[in-house]
């Protein structure tokens, strides 16, 4: 192995003698990392290839070559981005050691290119006759200029170094050009001990261990080195000029006497545009500046309200960056930074900021967003980034970001159009976001605007960008927007601004532009309403690298977004958001590749309105009447209000409802319903519960707690399907119970919204992407879901059966989704699935299953297959999960394909669909369509469910009961202990049984005379014989189980009743003196009629009493 390495270090000196510097260079081409099938050429001006890397290729190169501009081509075998941390390496062979001058990886695909110069205009001393110095007491006015004459100067050269005990000496060296063309920056390098000022053209560039203030016979150094050594200071191109130029260095000397072995080069560079020079450097937190995208920094706001990290180039190094680019981590929005600061030192100890950007919200995955610092002309040995706020700014969230790259670019070389904004008329409305408008060029900065803006509008000092939201009405005016561009020149342009309400029967809504891509020039748009086919709005083009927001007050209708391109390319990762004035978005679409031209419809009116809406309201803390929520009984006596003008509710509870009415609903699929919630929410519509939120199972009463406490207010969204009944043609009701964790503890932020969706709407919006296997890289889970089928998603796996990839909505949000889309890339066809099934969950625990696809053949590249589910319900989650890989292979399909195998899909689309068929919420049971079951559980003490099935006329069929008793809770009496009295009825005794079809008994046996109804428990009867004191156990039991209680029965002795025995002797008493009496007065009859009567002559016989019967006495 030695002798292997002494062998390669002979043929470099051979290589380096052989190759004249500068004229021609000896350069050292290496590969950094084993990412398999990575290759690159290194190819000269003309086009030839000068240096080719494979696996079979040594890992280091050696080669001279002559002087000019080379490109490195990379490419990866499979088509895919090179790993992380691999990258192609050249080095420079300049006096006596290599030293690193590019550093590239292909971080785009098919395939990626950076450029690098080998141009020493100054080269060193032992190549060089132009380097000269000056020893003396005395410091030349003007030395530094291209004008000073410096032939009475010494010729510095290897041979004649001489010792000084001169403190300071100068040293010049003129140069010139004779183009500029195709380089950015100058690098020289400095070879010295103690301190050090470099002058470019006669200015200042660079001063290290010196004292401050112009260069004099007083200036003393401040610390350095006893030994001498290579500093690197790097500035843009525009500090050197086409012609002649001079660099200038003076040594300040803290020794008396020391050997001039002072050096000095000048290199002009070409690839410091494209890749960041990080070689020679130290991090607070190296994972920042590691180029690479599977490491990041991810930091708990907790612990730090701000974030700091600072980059330290090494060895007094020092570079002028005036462009850096940040890579979103791959996973959470709301860890991004939305608002920092970069600045710059020279010592470490005092820094200058440089650029402060504030509302800035990132959204793509893993992607590179840039940002100028065009003011910035001085080179930092320091630079520090501080992370102020987060996309999210709570207190228990993290700042996430993979990358922070710093880059130099020279700006005299750009092409900028002149200073204007566009559009230059803003017009904005008030209580929503004020449209953003673009510089003609990101080379502008340092904007300033007179007379001042509107209130509740601010203009960016860096961008010039005016945001906010405007509070009053504004008259159109004319403003003065001045900027300075990348030459240092003032610029300015007129702006039209003007702020309008939008109210009656207009709708406000904002059309925003994202162009992340240099592609905008090609892209258009048209706003039409569908009501009547005019066009409203439309852009002919859109600036690069650029969002753009476009307010929209118009009539309250449906509307047709336009997507337009110049080819059938598609937008790419170019989209637009339709944003309600809430700031939900209602559409997020980008043109797919195959079309010029694609319409997509979108509805903007609201039927529940947010701020404006009246709304009946009970907040006194107590319950509301049953019905409350139901169209025909809510209480037509409370309290209205808009929500913005709510009062403060008392208690746990609150209630609110409005009424409203909808036309025909045969355009829209779903309405989307949305809460501000803190605390809980239950969300009825005309009479049905929709949705719980942070609230229990079972009963809800005005005293139950939510079961969370969010620590923000939070806008929950849940989709209604339009056809599931519950949304009617004609009047309808909203209504929300609000409750909170602890009484009396939020202030009343309550409001809610509904808007119609319209039928084949994409719902790919607010969420995030995870995927198995986890990747999260350029072709990571995030190409499944961006709507951009020239992306895609790989993964190199010998087994991809269980692969699946997820889409998660932000904030609790539930959609219906019933219909996708899946597009395959467009090469390696065995790579994708040709069997799957469908998920979804609210949860991310318990999936349903909503559609199973097997044996689905794909026949050319990007080709996309739509498939309808039959699902009528919200979800949180939707997984595609991979269950078979059967595809035959594209035609053009090389071997490659099987040398990489793996899992591979471009696009996984949802919709929202209207369905042919659907059998409407009923009776307890669920909307669903047509051939599918319905079922409702059973009653309340049964188990299982009841089932119904729709037909395909969309009517349903019978009930089919699949439910059981569950087993009994409870047997309870109202009493434990019973007395009763022998041969007296007594009063049954019923109990509480809770549970379903029950047989009751008891033991032992119930005293002679009493009973129980083994139905009801019920016990009965009149006791026959007096009894002590017994406890009985009574069952009730079903075929799931049983449950007892018991009771104790005492049966007295009933008591002897004298009131019966007086009434017996009283009637016994009447008897005998009615019988006396009856006697008596017979008596007294028999006799009066037996006494002689005196005769006469006027007398008649008397008349013959009738008979008698005698009287029947009963004693």
């Amino acid at each position: 192995m030695n002798t292997f390495l002494l062998v390669l270090f002979a043929l470099s000196l051979v290589s380096a003698q052989e190759c004249p510097f500068p004229t021609q260079v000896s350069i050292r081409v290496s590969k950094s990392g084993t990412g398999s099938g990575e290759t690159f050429k290194v190819k000269n001006a003309a086009g030839t290839d000068v240096v080719t890397y494979d696996a079979s290729k040594p890992a280091q190169q050696t080669v001279c070559l002559p002087i000019g501009l080379y490109t490195v081509e990379m490419e990866q075998n499979a088509g895919n981005i090179w790993s992380d941390g691999a990258s192609a390496n050249i080095e420079a062979l300049v006096a006596g050691e290599y030293i690193p001058i590019a550093r590239g990886r292909m971080n785009s695909t098919p395939k990626d290119t950076f450029t690098f110069a080998l141009n020493w205009p100054i080269a060193n001393a032992a190549a060089n006759t132009n380097m000269k110095y000056m020893m003396g007491s005395t410091i030349p006015a003007d030395w530094t200029t291209v004008s000073f004459s410096d032939a009475s100067w010494t010729a510095l050269t290897d041979s004649n170094r001489p010792s000084t005990t001169e403190k300071i000496v100068l040293f010049r060296n003129a140069f010139s050009l004779t183009s500029k063309a195709g380089y950015h920056g100058v690098e020289m390098r400095v070879k010295a001990r103690w301190g050090v000022i470099v002058y470019l053209n006669g200015a200042e560039v660079y001063r290290t261990h010196v004292t401050a203030g112009d260069l004099s016979t007083a200036t003393t150094n401040v610390g350095g080195s006893t030994a001498s050594y290579w500093r690197s200071i790097v500035v843009p191109m525009s500090k050197v000029q086409e012609g002649n130029n001079v660099l200038a260095v003076a040594i300040v000397n803290a020794e008396s006497a020391i050997t001039l072995d002072f050096d000095m080069t000048l290199r002009l560079m070409a690839a410091v545009k494209n890749f960041p020079r990080y070689w020679d450097s130290t991090a607070t937190v190296g994972a920042l500046f590691d180029q690479r995208r599977d490491s990041r920094i991810y930091v708990s706001k907790t612990a730090t309200s701000q974030y700091e990290v600072t980059l330290t180039l090494s060895n007094d190094r020092a570079e002028v960056f005036n462009k850096y680019c940040m890579v979103t981590n791959w996973d959470a929005l709301r860890h991004d930074p939305r608002e920092w600061k970069v600045s710059g030192s020279l010592d470490g100890t005092t820094f200058v900021e440089l650029d402060h950007q504030q509302e800035i919200y990132f959204e793509e995955r893993l992607t590179s967003y840039c940002f100028y610092m065009l003011s910035n002309t001085v080179a930092y040995s320091y630079y520090k980034l501080t992370l102020i706020k987060a996309r999210t700014d709570e207190a228990n969230n993290h700042y996430a970001l993979c990358q922070w790259n710093l880059y130099l670019e020279d700006f005299s070389q750009a092409t900028v159009p002149a200073f204007a904004m566009e559009p230059s008329t803003l017009v904005g409305y008030t209580d929503a976001e004020f449209p953003k408008a673009a510089a003609s060029s990101p080379y502008y900065h340092s904007f300033t605007i007179s007379p001042a803006l509107p209130a509740g509008l601010t203009l960016s000092p860096m961008s010039g960008a005016i945001s906010g939201v405007p509070t009053t009405p504004v008259a159109a005016a004319t403003y003065q927007l001045s900027a300075v561009d990348h030459l240092g020149e003032t610029k300015t342009t007129s702006i039209t601004l003007s702020v309008e309400v939008c109210a009656n029967d207009k709708i406000a809504f904002t059309l925003e532009f994202v162009f992340d891509s240099s592609d905008g020039e090609n892209c258009a748009f048209e706003l039409k309403d569908l009501s009547n086919d005019q066009i409203v709005a439309s852009r002919a083009k859109f600036v690069n690298w650029n969002t753009l927001s476009i307010p929209m007050c118009q009539h309250a209708t449906t509307y047709g977004l336009i997507l337009k391109k110049n080819d059938n390319s598609g937008w790419g990762s170019n989209y637009v958001n339709v944003k309600l004035v809430d700031g939900s978005v209602l559409l997020k679409e980008s043109l797919a590749a195959g079309a010029m031209q694609k319409t997509y419809n979108f509805n903007p009116g609201y039927a529940v309105a947010p701020k404006w809406t009246t709304w009946s309201y009970h907040i006194d803390g107590s319950a509301a009447p049953a019905g409350w929520n139901a169209l025909a009984t809510a209480p037509a006596d409370w309290a209205t209000a808009m929500t913005a003008e709510m009062p403060q509710a008392q208690g746990v509870t609150s209630y609110y409802y409005t009424k409203f009415t909808l036309g025909a609903l045969g355009d829209y699929a779903v309405m989307d319903i949305s809460v501000n919630v803190r605390g809980g929410a239950v969300v009825y519509l005309n009479g049905e519960e929709v949705r719980r939120i942070n609230m229990p199972e079972g009963e809800i009463t005005s005293s139950t707690l939510a079961t969370n406490l969010y620590s923000a207010d939070k806008l929950i969204t849940t989709s209604e399907f339009v056809q599931g009944a519950r949304v009617v043609k004609g009047e309808n009701i909203l209504a929300v119970e609000m409750h909170r964790r602890e009484a009396g503890t939020e202030v009343n932020t309550f409001s809610a919204t509904a808007i119609l969706v319209m039928d084949n709407m994409y719902v790919i919006k607010e969420g995030t992407a995870s995927s198995f296997p986890d990747k999260h890289d350029n072709e990571g889970v995030e190409k499944v879901f961006d709507n951009n089928s020239n992306t895609k998603f790989y993964y190199n796996t010998q087994s991809p059966q269980g692969s699946w990839w997820q889409w998660t909505y932000n904030d609790e949000k539930r959609v219906v989704a019933n219909n996708y889309g899946i597009v395959v890339g467009g090469d390696c066809n065995i790579r994708h699935p040709s069997g799957w099934r469908v998920l979804a969950s609210n949860d991310g625990e318990n999936w349903d299953v909503l559609d199973e696809q097997s044996g689905v053949m794909y026949t050319s590249a990007y080709q996309q297959k739509r498939f309808d589910m039959n699902n009528t319900l919200a979800y949180n989650q939707y997984r595609l999960y991979a269950t078979e890989f059967n595809q035959q292979p594209f035609s053009s399909d090389g071997s490659m394909c099987s040398w990489f195998p793996g899992v591979q899909l471009a696009d996984f689309y949802l919709f929202t669909k209207r369905l042919p068929a659907v059998c409407p919420a009923q009776d307890g049971f669920p909307a669903v369509t047509s051939g599918q079951t319905a079922s409702k559980p059973c009653e309340d003490g049964y188990t299982g469910t009841i089932s119904r099935v729709c037909d395909n006329e969309g009517e349903w069929g019978e009930e089919v009961r699949n439910c059981r008793a569950a087993a009994p809770k409870s047997i309870k009496y109202d009493v434990q202990s019973v007395e009763l009295t022998a041969k007296k009825a007594m009063e049954p005794l019923t109990p509480v049984i809770d549970g379903m079809d029950t047989t009751v008994t008891v033991f032992p046996m119930l005293p002679e005379g009493l009973s129980i109804d083994s139905a009801t428990g019920v016990i009965s009867g009149t006791p026959k014989e007096e009894m002590e004191q017994k406890r009985y156990t009574i069952n009730a039991k079903n075929e799931e189980g049983a449950v007892y209680t018991t009771l104790n029965i005492t049966v007295n002795k009933a008591p002897f009743n004298w009131l019966l025995l007086v009434i017996i002797i009283v009637v016994v008493v009447v008897v005998i003196v009615v019988v006396v009496v009856v006697i008596v007065t017979s008596s007294k009859k028999g006799k009066k009629g037996s006494k002689a009567m005196p005769k006469s002559s006027k007398s008649k016989p008397a008349t013959k009493p009738a008979a008698q019967p005698k009287a029947a006495i009963k004693v």
